[in-house]
């Protein structure tokens, strides 16, 4: 795909058309007319845009917070030291607000003047989403007054909360777009190819992790966490996910790029990464009760060893090999390919926990069974073909309360009930699957560290008490939006560990 390359150019025409009109209204649509872009490429330039900030600096600040990678060197070592600073975000704050915001927000305004209904509630699911994760980083953001520049030379900041009730009647919009089938995104959806049906359960699933985000804040919302799950992704053929190519430096995956570019800046060391200790501990678990989780397909497709050309020798790193990109010998990693946004293996297991939360336990464990019997039959996204056998990726279902029993195949840790211990085989599941993406940081907050993840820098098996001290909690403020913005909230270096309204400490998970 050629439209990573030509993304500079669209934002550049964006960047002229915003500085003397607003964003949203009163855009001349002639296509004779110099200024005018097309909104088939405004939604591939934000669509392309959002793909980057997910797999980029974003995701691997996540990565280091959650404990699934390692900083070794530069700035990537001070992020996972925990060393903040606000020009540290400045590319991906600029990157949101200048560039893909204003490119999905001006398509979705001339989808509407062209009656193209359902081009525009794909550019109202993007703006959503990135909105939705925005708020999820930062807490309060610009929102309400973030597209329109001209009117809002210095926009203030909604209150996170307000943000998300925002984006969850975006999403409603969305939706209500997409049903009337009016008009269509196929040449320029670079996801879903328009697919009407696919974006309607993307748009549901989505709302029902942002309603998860918040259920902290009251209870109820897990309710309408799994009332928009039910209407979700239903299965893995509608999964939203960013398709990769094999140019380096053009179409191939932002973390592939980085690995490759900075190699040595960062690695997956098992004795400082959580998620390569909790599979050791789940391969060992799978050694005395054979074929119940045998994540060892998994283990592969996320990390590996030196044999990967680009890995540190005698250490694991994030398995970016990809045959057609770097030359590598072995098949296409998770983090050398296709990369997840949103999915179906998100959206049952969003349905477990809100079930388990509701004492559901019985529909909890069907929903958790539903995400590790297609893990059998075959989930590529998760498990790349080239790493599954008939051995290596077994996942056995499970019976409540039976399953989870002390001694039992889903009690691994010999927890006191089987409800502490299906809430653990849910929230693990959701670890490895979140491995590398923005929602494993998002989880770990949300769920006020249920899986106990040390701070840095200490080893995952240390016996220091201090281990589990106050993990960060946000990510800063851009400094040149500090400078340039005088409402964007006061801060300082300290504030990463400052809770956002929704993870509040005094309301416990």
């Amino acid at each position: 795909m050629k439209i990573f390359l030509q993304i500079s150019l669209i934002f550049g025409c964006i960047f002229c058309l915003i500085s003397c009109k607003k964003l949203v209204s009163g855009i001349n649509t002639d296509p004779n007319n110099p200024t005018y872009i097309p909104p088939e490429q405004l939604l591939i330039g934000g669509e392309v845009g959002l793909v980057y900030e997910m797999e980029s600096q974003l995701a691997r600040n996540a990565a280091y917070l959650d404990r699934s990678a390692r900083g070794l060197a530069n700035q990537q070592q001070a992020f996972w030291s925990y060393n903040f600073q606000g020009n540290f975000f400045d590319g991906d704050w600029s990157g949101i607000y200048a560039q893909i915001i204003p490119a999905l927000a001006l398509a979705e305004s001339e989808a509407l003047s062209g009656q193209n209904k359902v081009l525009a509630g794909i550019a109202e699911v993007n703006l959503a989403f990135l909105f939705g994760t925005t708020a999820d980083l930062w807490g309060d953001i610009p929102l309400s007054q973030a597209d329109n520049k001209a009117v809002y030379p210095y926009p203030m900041y909604d209150k996170q909360l307000n943000a998300y009730d925002s984006v969850q009647s975006l999403l409603n919009k969305a939706i209500n777009n997409l049903s009337t089938n009016s008009g269509t995104a196929s040449g320029a959806d670079i996801f879903n190819g328009g697919n009407v049906a696919a974006w309607i359960q993307i748009a549901y699933t989505v709302k029902a992790r942002f309603y998860l985000h918040v259920a902290r804040t009251n209870v109820a919302y897990y309710d309408s966490a799994l009332a928009n799950a039910d209407k979700g992704i239903s299965s893995i053929s509608n999964d939203w996910i960013a398709p990769q190519g094999t140019t380096f430096g053009g179409d191939n995956n932002a973390w592939q790029q980085f690995m490759i570019v900075r190699n040595g800046d960062l690695d997956a060391d098992s004795a400082y990464t959580y998620s390569l200790q909790l599979f050791f501990n789940r391969l060992s678990w799978n050694s005395l009760i054979p074929g119940v989780t045998n994540d060892s397909a998994r283990l592969m497709y996320l990390y590996t060893l030196a044999n990967n050309v680009k890995a540190q020798a005698d250490n694991f790193v994030p398995n970016d090999a990809n045959p057609q990109a770097i030359g590598s010998s072995i098949p296409t990693g998770f983090f050398g390919g296709n990369w997840p946004l949103v999915t179906y293996a998100e959206n049952q297991l969003i349905i477990a926990e809100a079930n388990w939360k509701k004492n559901n336990y019985n529909q909890a464990t069907v929903a958790l069974n539903n995400y590790r019997n297609q893990l059998n039959v075959g989930y590529p996204i998760y498990i790349g073909s080239g790493y599954r056998s008939n051995t290596n990726a077994q996942y056995g279902s499970f019976a409540y309360p039976d399953s989870f029993g002390v001694g039992n195949s889903g009690n691994r840790l010999g927890l006191n009930t089987p409800q502490a211990a299906l809430l653990q085989n849910i929230l693990e599941e959701r670890y490895i699957t979140f491995v590398g993406q923005i929602e494993g940081f998002n989880d770990v907050r949300r769920t006020n560290n249920f899986l106990k993840i040390p701070i840095a820098p200490y080893p995952i098996n240390s016996t220091n008490p201090n281990k589990y001290g106050t993990l960060p909690q946000r990510f800063l403020y851009s400094q040149i939006e500090q400078a340039a913005n005088p409402n964007s909230p006061r801060q300082s270096s300290t504030d990463i560990f400052k809770p956002t309204t929704v993870n509040d400490p005094a309301t416990p998970y």
